[in-house]
């Protein structure tokens, strides 16, 4: 893997796990009703709105896929281990609360 390509990785992936935490802390925080108005008319924490994000992101990997060679499949597969990590930990969760949350 070369220098540029394991660079663009780490930053993908850094993107990645940052959008995904502050998506988490927003929709949880307009659950709880502890938004200001402002940001509850940006936030609606629709399946709709994060369908938007993973549209936008899927542009911004087809232009990186196009200038880097070898960038898709590293792309993929990062993206593959964090799949396989969000199942492992609800695993775990579901296993600690006595699997009875499904």
């Amino acid at each position: 893997m070369t220098q540029q390509i394991a660079a663009l990785r780490q930053g993908i992936r850094a993107e990645r796990e940052l959008t995904s935490h502050l998506w988490t802390v927003l929709n949880e925080m307009r659950l709880h009703n502890q938004l200001p108005g402002w940001a509850v008319d940006a936030i609606d924490g629709s399946s709709q709105q994060m369908s938007e994000i993973h549209t936008r992101r899927k542009q911004v990997d087809s232009a990186l896929f196009g200038l880097v060679p070898g960038l898709k499949a590293d792309v993929e597969r990062t993206d593959l281990e964090r799949e396989l990590e969000w199942r492992r930990i609800e695993h775990d969760v579901k296993a600690e609360l006595g699997g009875c949350h499904g």
